[in-house]
């Protein structure tokens, strides 16, 4: 009695890994923007040393209550900004958190019933100070670069003040030098497709010489 039997090739091995790691990614990327996940190349170094020049940075798009001084996030105005929140102001323009010196509450950590939270996270010796206001999206949200500073205290650069609607996300981690990855894939889309596909090809064409001869 005959059988026939399908001989597995490396060929189909590794294509069908490569097929499937694409998939995998593709949904991924689906489910992560679905939920809430968005990823973006930062164009500048605004943010040197945390987040580097062409990094890729992904975020997620918090409620205003849960989002904290010091975090990165990134806002919408003429273009994508990722920077340093570092002030939170009512709609009637009074402060209601910030950065401020430790230096400053050596004595006491108290301030008209307010406290203070020190964010090591920062890599720096800072405090942030609240009034214990609970964040609300008709705030203002005042941000910063690093202006080339870990120190947030010690940033020459400009403020800028966002809406809770600019803001597309917190920065949840950043991948160094992705970004560039990325662009030249975009704008390298159609040599990368054809290189790719001239590579399928030409392995094809090897493989069935080699079987024909065997």
């Amino acid at each position: 009695m005959e059988t026939n039997t399908k001989k597995i090739t490396a060929g189909k091995v590794v294509r069908a890994v490569l097929l499937g790691l694409l998939m995998l990614l593709s949904l991924t990327i689906l489910i992560g923007w679905a939920v809430g996940y968005k990823a973006f190349i930062v164009d500048g170094a605004s943010m040197e040393p945390i987040i580097h020049y062409r990094s890729l940075v992904v975020d997620y798009k918090k409620a205003a209550e849960d989002i904290q001084i010091g975090d990165a996030i990134t806002y919408k105005v003429t273009g994508i900004i990722t920077h340093r929140l570092v002030r939170v102001k009512t709609s009637t323009n009074d402060i209601i958190a910030e950065f401020r010196d430790m230096a400053d509450y050596e004595a006491s950590w108290e301030e008209d019933g307010a406290y203070l939270v020190e964010r090591e996270d920062l890599g720096v010796d800072v405090v942030i100070w609240y009034s214990g206001t609970v964040f609300t999206e008709d705030m203002t949200f005042v941000t910063q670069g690093t202006d080339t500073d870990i120190n947030p205290l010690a940033s020459n650069a400009s403020l800028e003040n966002v809406t809770y609607s600019q803001i597309e996300g917190i920065v949840l981690f950043s991948i160094p030098n992705l970004g560039n990855v990325i662009i030249f894939i975009q704008k390298n889309v159609i040599l990368i497709v054809a290189t790719f596909a001239a590579l399928i090809l030409l392995y094809n064409m090897v493989y069935n010489e080699v079987k024909s001869k065997k």
